[in-house]
């Protein structure tokens, strides 16, 4: 079996290259950093310099230009500016720190250590091309001086050579699928991480975001669905620039609409002047506002591990057996309040969980509307990443399990792209659709459920707004219409509507089965009850239905609090129904995804395109 040895210029190491046969110039590069080891007589080693002579006295040209004594010789025939005089040459590709670069031809194992002395230097230097002779006295020199390597060796180095050549044709390092703040997230910390990582972010629609979208309408802003920014969500602190959103916050409380009236329950701390009306309200007794206080205190005790590992049961059996509300403030506030954010209507059955997490964020934070609207904030994310990471209107059919090291994502338009690492980060159905057939180690239970809650939200424009306060209203009565949770978004942000009207939000939990129309009338009902005859003047501007608006969020939906977004090593999943059903948590799984791909890349556990 011929073999092969060959020392890359600026690693000073002797390496297999695996089977292939051996050239002069390999041979005379690997020489001038072994010739030292080699057994060569002084005189030997200047006669294998190609173009130079035999000659020890000092100050003669022994070929290539270099005088002996003369460290700039070489600089000088090369034509590269003189070295100074007490400067360290460098190789070429050596940077200024002493790391050289990690080509990614010179993979293998080091079989000797590399040589010193200074006549290392002339190593970097451009040479002419060797005479027969000097090639014949080369390769019986390294003949003689090397013995064969063991064919396992060989083995291994041709597999390596095999399997780095096999990623040659991908057309991305990663490829992430759905750009919604999963994904955007997921995309955004693998370019950050590493620059020369390339990224391929692709998104079925024509605009980014998923769930999280704001559309333009006669001058009004109107959100797929009444949504706000908790404040307090880490990782939405850490991703997001607060300052850019321009956000502007809601009131710290709420008004409850019960037994004909509007009552109050707000935060004390916050609004100290409003406590004698929370304390007096009809909504729940004295110690549930009591209690209130001491849950807000209580839940902000502590870290948020420890908050997530406290037993997993119902909300309601929480607020009942832990906390100790009465049935009267479960009903009347917490049912409609919590409601609101779970997409639940009836008992709370959403895990105890996700409402302490959720209650923590609001005590210790606001609720908040960018001034551009909720997609303001994937929009954010999407215009940090590089140029030509994202790819609109690129509706995935399938992704196809790998032959080799690289998987094939298939395309509705265009042609398939294939790349050894995969990340779906889409809602759960089409995830689930996309990975349903992924294999053994993708088993069902690892697959995100498909379960989910839907809303609809009817959107008003009014000439003048039912209130003048950045205020939840919440229906304390259950059944006595369709409309949960009713709101003013331009009082919180004037930008949502245009000058001198205001746009009323009005959101029903599940999925009505009226018409549009008819379930705007039956809003206009309701709302005609509790703001008077004003509301006929309201023109309906969109009723908005979400189907799959949270994945369903029932125990052991937080058991554990976080699910692997690993299937397997190159195929990963990613998104709010991996963690918490919140902005928060899809930000979470995205960065977490992440992580996990490039700790795999650095493992060796997927290989690099």
């Amino acid at each position: 079996m011929s073999f092969r040895f060959d020392v890359k210029p600026g690693l000073n190491l002797l390496y297999l290259r695996g089977a292939g046969t051996v050239t002069g110039r390999q041979v005379l590069r690997s020489l001038r950093v072994l010739r030292g080891r080699a057994g060569l007589s002084p005189g030997d080693r200047h006669a294998l310099r190609p173009g130079g002579r035999r000659d020890g006295r000092a100050g003669r040209r022994c070929g290539h230009g270099r005088r002996r004594g003369d460290g700039a010789g070489s600089a000088r025939a090369s034509g590269l500016p003189p070295r100074r005089r007490g400067a360290k040459l460098r190789p070429p590709n050596a940077l200024p720190n002493g790391n050289r670069d990690a080509r990614p031809d010179c993979a293998g194992a080091p079989l000797l250590p590399a040589p010193e002395g200074p006549f290392l230097a002339g190593a970097w230097e451009e040479r002419p091309a060797p005479t027969g002779s000097e090639k014949r006295r080369a390769r019986a020199i390294v003949s003689s001086s090397f013995p064969p390597p063991p064919a396992s060796l060989v083995d291994v180095a041709a597999a390596s050579s095999s399997s780095s050549s096999s990623t040659d044709d991908a057309d991305a390092d990663v490829l992430v699928i759905g750009a919604g703040l999963a994904g955007l997230a997921c995309a955004r910390e693998l370019t950050r991480r590493s620059g020369d990582l390339r990224v391929r972010l692709l998104e079925a629609s024509d605009r980014v975001g998923g769930r999280v979208r704001t559309v333009a309408h006669d001058g009004f802003l109107l959100d797929r669905g009444f949504q706000v920014l908790l404040t307090a969500y880490p990782l939405a602190q850490q991703m997001l620039d607060y300052d850019a959103l321009a956000l502007r916050r809601f009131y710290n409380g709420a008004l409850v609409r019960h037994d004909g009236g509007f009552h109050r329950v707000a935060d004390p701390l916050r609004h100290p002047r409003d406590l004698p009306a929370t304390l007096l309200s009809p909504v729940g007794t004295l110690a549930d506002k009591l209690r209130v206080g001491y849950l807000r205190w209580a839940l902000q005790e502590g870290s948020l591990r420890e908050l997530f590992a406290r037993p997993e049961t119902t909300t309601a059996e929480a607020l009942r057996e832990r906390w100790g509300f009465s049935d009267a403030m479960i009903h009347r506030f917490f049912r409609p309040f919590l409601g609101g954010i779970f997409l639940e209507s009836g008992e709370l059955r959403t895990s105890s969980r996700m409402f302490e997490f959720v209650f923590r964020m609001f005590s210790e934070g606001a609720a908040a509307l960018p001034e551009a609207g909720m997609e303001a904030m994937p929009r954010q994310l999407a215009d940090a990443l590089p140029g030509g990471t994202l790819r609109r209107e690129a509706r995935v059919e399938a992704v196809e399990d790998p032959s080799g090291p690289l998987q094939t994502v298939h395309l509705e338009r265009g042609d398939p792209l294939r790349a050894p690492t995969v990340v779906v980060a889409t809602e759960a159905p089409e995830a689930r659709r996309l990975l349903e057939n992924d294999g053994a180690d993708a088993k069902s239970d690892r697959l995100p459920s498909t379960a989910h809650r839907s809303t609809a939200t009817v959107y008003f424009a009014a000439g003048r707004p039912p209130t003048d306060e950045a205020i939840l209203m919440l229906d304390g009565d259950a059944g006595a219409g369709p409309a949960n949770t009713v709101t003013v978004p331009s009082n919180v942000q004037p930008s949502y509507a245009p000058p001198g009207k205001s746009l009323v939000s009005a959101s029903v939990l599940g999925a009505p089965e009226q018409s549009d129309e008819e379930l705007q009338e039956a809003v206009r009902g309701q709302l005609r009850g509790w703001f008077g005859a004003g509301v006929e003047g309201w023109r309906a501007l969109r009723t908005v239905r979400v189907d799959y608006a949270l994945p369903e969020q029932a125990p052991p939906y937080l058991s554990p609090p976080a699910r692997a977004v690993r299937l397997r090593p190159g195929r990963y999943c990613c998104g709010d129904h991996r963690r918490t059903a919140s902005i928060n948590g899809a930000l979470a799984g995205g960065r977490a995804a992440a992580e996990t791909v490039m700790a795999d890349r650095r493992a060796g556990r997927v290989p690099s395109a």
